[in-house]
């Protein structure tokens, strides 16, 4: 991010994948009640996000600011689970597909990429 003057300008740029870091534990322990939103929300998502409980919550530990983390889990998981109980003739590969477009749109991905995006 730039900013210029009084107006912050967003740019995109590719970074190396191994030059990426870990960030640092920001939250010394997250709310019981953060815990089982995030483990509802696992559920909803465990055809299609492998991620295991125990990294999930340190990734959220993480996190800037992981409510609002969370919240945007929770809109994917909703979302996921309303298309998949909608049309229940999904197979796994057109689910994950689903799960692809719900990610991206959280992102700020063009939905038309979808094909293209590995998660």
């Amino acid at each position: 991010m730039k900013k210029t003057g009084k107006k912050q300008v967003f740019s995109l740029e590719k970074v190396d994948i191994t030059k990426l870091k870990v960030g640092r534990i920001r939250h010394k322990e997250l709310t019981n009640n953060f815990i089982e939103r995030v483990i509802n929300y696992k559920k909803k998502l465990s055809e299609v996000d492998k991620t295991s409980l125990e990294s999930t919550l340190l990734n959220f530990r993480r996190d800037v600011d992981p409510e609002q983390e969370l919240r945007i889990w929770e809109w994917i998981a909703t979302n996921y689970e309303r298309i998949t109980r909608d049309n229940p003739k999904l197979t796994i590969t057109m689910k994950g597909e689903y799960y692809r477009l719900f990610l991206n749109a959280t992102l700020g991905v063009n939905s038309l990429d979808v094909k293209n995006s590995k998660v």
